[in-house]
């Protein structure tokens, strides 16, 4: 039996066992919630940065008494990026552990898959880093604290024409949610601004050899290749792309800079550019930054910081409802998350639009240089 088999039978088990014995019921002082992301598998990082972030605002919020005088507990269920197991996930959330809230996913394929079944049950879905245009219209209970990648390929578009003047492009992409997104929009900016896409190549999450796609794009002779994958598969991309001797400079998705990208492709890496939401430089991120290095021994990224704003505006909204003796449902977190304006945290401005969509975060422009994710020319573009 496949390891994706047994993981989706033992869920079922637990939502049976769960469900006969009653035995999620939460405790009058307690408030829980779930949250799922990648935390083992290709796309761990992203998913346990994400955890991060939450647990050490978790910490913070709980120390304090909680809101309202009740702790907040968070379930952490791993999805693995896989869609499939992420409906299981959710299911196991709502009618196993009662909560009308759920953080996640970082794999924008995941929250898209859960995003039916959160909006049919009430529940809210909220991520810290699915930035797939599709998200946008998931659902009147589904918001995420990033910003789309709608507006990141209008950043990257306009990189490649006005920063380097490039007149073609091609376009290697992951054939999910995320990717496709990117490469529709990129698209359809690129040639907006009188550029020509030449060249699209997919490939599949679990791909190990790029070989004929890279070749094709080569042949294709477009002028730079705009290559949003996952960091993984982004490694072996630039290696190969090395080994055939492919000259045509690469740029990737925000996910680029993620260690196992850099790791993985060694030198292969040097001069690679991306996007990536920008990092707010106030005082909400440099108290957060500080405590963050403290806990886990590293920098964070947009994951961790996104992911720890994400929680303290859970908590504030908590608040919120409880302040006007309400009860926790996801009606009544819709509204309080909707009423949120200009909440001030590590990531800057967080406001929500009528989508659950984020407004106002800027991406800027990154290049990887003798190991290491530094600031490109050019002037961040804010989100609108």
């Amino acid at each position: 039996m496949s390891t994706k088999r047994i993981a989706y039978l033992l869920l079922d088990i637990l939502l049976c066992v769960g469900l006969f014995f009653s035995c999620a019921k939460k405790s009058d002082s307690t408030i829980r919630l779930g949250a799922t992301f990648s935390l083992t598998g290709e796309n761990a990082s992203y998913g346990r940065d994400a955890q991060e972030g939450i647990s050490l605002a978790l910490d913070e919020i709980n120390v304090k008494g909680g809101v309202s005088g009740k702790k907040i507990e968070v379930i952490f269920e791993d999805n693995r990026s896989d869609p499939k197991l992420g409906i299981n996930i959710i299911k196991k959330f709502v009618e196993v552990d009662k909560v009308p809230l759920v953080l996640g996913a970082d794999a924008s394929s995941v929250t898209l898959a859960m995003a039916p079944y959160a909006n049919q049950t009430k529940t809210i879905l909220i991520s810290p880093i699915s930035s797939s245009p599709l998200i946008s219209g998931a659902g009147e209970f589904v918001f995420r604290t990033c910003p789309s990648d709608a507006f990141q390929s209008v950043v990257m578009a306009e990189w490649l024409i006005t920063g380097f003047n490039y007149k073609t492009a091609g376009v290697l992409y992951v054939n999910n949610a995320w990717g496709t997104g990117l490469k529709d929009t990129f698209v359809k900016e690129f040639e907006a601004r009188g550029g020509k896409v030449i060249g699209v190549e997919s490939c599949n999450e679990d791909d190990n050899d790029f070989r004929t796609q890279l070749v094709n794009l080569k042949k294709a002779k477009a002028e730079a290749l705009f290559v949003p994958t996952y960091s993984k598969a982004g490694a072996r991309i630039l290696k190969q792309s090395k080994e055939l001797h492919i000259d045509i400079p690469l740029f990737g998705g925000d996910v680029w800079g993620a260690p196992e990208l850099i790791e993985g492709a060694g030198d292969a890496a040097n001069g690679i550019r991306f996007t990536v939401p920008d990092k707010f430089q106030g005082n909400e991120y440099q108290e957060f930054a500080k405590k963050y290095q403290a806990k886990y021994g590293k920098e964070p990224d947009f994951n961790a910081t996104s992911a720890y704003d994400l929680m303290n505006i859970v908590a504030q909204t908590i608040q919120t409802v409880l302040s006007k003796s309400e009860s926790l449902t996801g009606d009544s977190f819709r509204k309080a998350l909707q009423d949120i304006k200009d909440y001030q945290g590590a990531t800057g401005t967080t406001t929500f639009d009528e989508n659950g969509d984020v407004i106002g975060k800027p991406f800027t422009r990154k290049i990887i240089l003798d190991g290491k994710v530094q600031e490109d020319t050019g002037q961040s573009s804010v989100a609108k």
